[in-house]
């Protein structure tokens, strides 16, 4: 009977280690969820906050995309308006040269243009020349 008494000492003791251990990993989880759940509260409004900066930068990379985007339509329409006054100071410099050209022909040919293209022009048409088309003394026309 001492023998039997033994093993369920050794039954009695194992148990008690088996339940001192359980309590032991009951007390160590619950004091780790316990740590988590205060730890999330404290990081909550750090991550609430985070994620309001993260909103307002979006919502601010947006509005530059749109910035940028509109930038990108101006610079092309401002090339096609270069392109376009380009062309036509081209076509104003081709004219004049034209004009130019068909004149000293026409001085070369016909004595009464050359003898006009010779006469001395006016003071006062002079004058006019001169200051733009603004008559002498009465300041520039608007």
């Amino acid at each position: 009977m001492l023998d039997f008494l033994s093993g369920w000492k050794a039954i009695a003791s194992f148990a008690g280690l088996v339940v001192v251990a359980g309590l032991v990993t009951y007390g160590l989880i619950t004091v780790e969820q316990h740590g988590e759940a205060a730890g999330r509260a404290e990081l909550q409004p750090k991550l609430d906050a985070a994620n309001a900066a993260l909103g307002s930068l979006s919502a601010a990379n947006a509005a530059q995309a749109k910035t940028i985007a509109d930038l990108r339509a101006n610079d092309a329409l401002n090339g096609a308006l270069i392109d376009d006054l380009n062309a036509k100071i081209a076509a104003s410099a081709q004219q004049a040269a034209d004009l130019a050209s068909t004149i000293r022909k026409l001085q070369s040919d016909d004595a009464t243009v050359d003898a006009y293209l010779r006469a001395p022009i006016p003071d006062a048409l002079r004058s006019v020349l001169n200051n733009g088309g603004a008559v002498a003394g009465a300041g520039r026309p608007n």
